[in-house]
Parts: C-alpha cells; structure tokens; sequence
C-alpha cells in the first residue's frame, strides 16, 4: 500500500466526523445516523484512493476503505464528540433545531 494513500486516508478520516455532523441531524436515530456516517467514510476512502492512484497502484482497496471507516469512528468517540465539537457543529447545522409546527 502507497504511504500517500495512507496519509490522506488517515487525514480525511480524523476529519470525517466534522463532515458527518454536517450531514447528520439530531432528530435522526441512531441507526441512520451510523448508515450516513459509514457511507461518508466510504466516500472519503474512495476519495482518497482517488486522488493518490490508489485504483491503479495495486493498494488493497478494501483495507483502505475499512481503515477510514474504523479510523473516522474512532476519531469521532474519541476526539470530537469528548469535545462537543461534533455534537454541536450538527445541531447549528440542522434545520431541525427551528420549531416550524408552533
């Protein structure tokens, strides 16, 4: 596996949890929260396999994309939700935070 693709993979997913949050909203439960979080990490995997040639290079590709994928959570339970970065980055961003029924 190129270091290049480990890099980047390693970079988008300590940061995937910020992009997650963007997505997510607290009124969602937890399940579809997780489904939307895995299919971004599996984004940001490929993403990365992208843009290093890790397609054509012969990198593992499914190695790559479990790693973002258990990287991101971990970044997540261990970083940014401790933190209340990602917790309060998806409640500023979600439409669900305006009462539009009172």
């Amino acid at each position: 596996m190129d270091g290049s693709t480990l890099t980047l993979a390693g970079v988008l997913s300590a940061l995937a949890p910020l992009v997650i949050s963007l997505i997510n909203r607290p009124s969602w439960s937890k399940s579809v929260k997780q489904l939307v979080a895995i299919a971004a990490s599996v984004v940001l995997g490929v993403v990365a396999l992208a843009l290093t040639g890790g397609f054509t290079g012969g990198d593992d590709v499914a190695t790559v994309l479990l790693a973002v994928v258990g990287a991101a959570q971990s970044a997540y339970a261990l970083v940014w939700k401790p933190s209340g970065v990602a917790p309060k980055l998806e409640r500023a961003t979600s439409r669900d935070r305006y009462d539009l029924a009172a």
